[in-house]
């Protein structure tokens, strides 16, 4: 999550402005009650003369209450449960999920209590639904999970990102087996650089090194393909 959403995140968050409204209370709480339980003709006497001072009360309040709400963050999480903290986006990483489907051989659906998400593993692309090979990768990529307990680890650990479909992209781990060069391994995918190279390229080359070696998966069509041109020469 960037600063910015970050920020906003924060900021809209209810507790904090339980926060806000606890600091304007205590620091403005009285001049509010004067104000409002004044004669008539003295609340618009009050007002003319103190109308300036209330937008700056009001900034005042927010500016420290979410100062104090940033400090005091850190205590109020460590005061949940562990399943509250693991249910906030930050955490993703430190999640255990439950996968309950394969949607092809590089999208998953994935659950961990309420929490849903779609992930589109990275690094690799798959054979699409119209293209030879979809469901055999997809069958691949399903005997891989077989509904397995897994963990995401994204580019930038704490920084999660989504593809324009709004699926979290990232790399999808069955104890320390990286699934996404597996499927590579197996011969379902490239080694698919065109949004860069990543943190395990030197495992994603050495699978597809292994793939190519050994035909399998698409390098299989890809060498009876040669060996045909070859024949016909």
């Amino acid at each position: 999550m960037g600063t910015a959403e970050e920020m906003w995140a924060f900021i809209l968050s209810p507790s904090n402005w339980l926060i806000v409204l606890a600091v304007a209370l205590l620091l403005f709480g009285r001049r509010i009650f004067t104000f409002l339980f004044r004669p008539g003709w003295e609340r618009h006497v009050s007002w003319g003369k103190h109308r300036l001072d209330i937008p700056f009360l009001i900034l005042a309040a927010l500016l420290f209450g979410f100062v104090l709400g940033r400090a005091t963050a850190p205590l109020r999480l460590s005061s949940l449960g562990s399943s509250t903290i693991r249910s906030l986006p930050d955490t993703l990483e430190a999640i255990s999920w439950q996968v309950t489907e394969v949607i092809d051989g590089d999208t998953i659906e994935i659950r961990h209590g309420q929490l849903k998400e779609r992930v589109r593993l990275l690094r690799i692309n798959t054979p699409e639904r119209t293209e030879r090979g979809y469901h055999e990768a997809r069958a691949a990529l399903q005997r891989l999970l077989n509904r397995a307990q897994v963990e995401l680890v994204f580019e930038r650990f704490g920084h999660h990102e989504r593809d324009s479909h709004g699926r979290l992209i990232a790399y999808v781990f069955v104890g320390d087996r990286n699934i996404n060069v597996e499927m590579v391994r197996l011969g379902w995918s490239r080694f698919w650089t065109r949004y860069g190279r990543g943190r395990f390229a030197d495992e994603f080359e050495a699978a597809e090194r292994q793939a190519r070696a050994a035909r399998r998966g698409l390098w299989a069509e890809e060498a009876a393909t040669e060996n045909g041109q070859g024949n016909g020469r």
